[in-house]
């Protein structure tokens, strides 16, 4: 309030009823229910589907003390999912040390399988084109490949893209460059 960066009214009108949060490591009941929640929030969001977590994986989350609270367990269920190679993510996916109470950095995280990569490249380039594959701004232009190679590519690794109205559609069988704006 002294620097200007909270109105003085609203505060005191919120602290009338103070409530207090206890950290994460007071709340461990509270874990499974949360991981669960951003497993599936992430899993929908980088589109690698329905996200789950194994048992080992739960026990290895209710073990660590999770000095960073809520926002360190986000982070580190995102970086699992964004690692995973399957929907169900495992105590290996899971980069913390309970015993030491720290997370694991990633040895490279820059460093991800070639078709992994290719696949983010992909999304990346038909949510920015807004899932138009050819023509000037579409997905195979941002990527500068042509539109048949990018349509072989995302048959081979699975990627459908998305329509306007958001429903999933295959992607369209145009010939050579022409013009299948989606």
């Amino acid at each position: 309030m002294a620097a200007r960066q909270f109105r003085e009214d609203l505060y005191y009108r919120l602290s009338v009823f103070p409530v207090r949060i206890p950290p994460l490591r007071e709340r461990r009941d509270d874990i499974p229910e949360l991981a669960r929640h951003f497993t599936l929030q992430f899993g929908v969001k980088l589109r690698r589907g329905a996200q789950d977590l194994t048992p080992a994986a739960l026990r290895r989350l209710q073990t660590y003390d999770w000095p960073g609270n809520v926002r360190e367990l986000q982070n580190v269920i995102e970086r699992a999912v964004v690692l995973s190679r399957g929907i169900t993510l495992d105590v290996e996916a899971i980069a913390i040390d309970p015993e030491s109470h720290r997370t694991v950095p990633l040895s490279n995280p820059a460093v991800v399988p070639f078709a992994e990569a290719e696949r983010r490249a992909i999304l990346a380039a038909l949510h920015a084109s807004a899932g138009r594959i050819s023509g000037s701004g579409g997905a195979a232009d941002l990527l500068a490949l042509k539109p048949t190679t990018l349509h072989a590519k995302m048959k081979k690794l699975g990627i459908r893209r998305q329509t306007s109205t958001g429903a999933s559609a295959q992607p369209s069988r145009a010939s050579g460059g022409g013009s299948s704006a989606g």
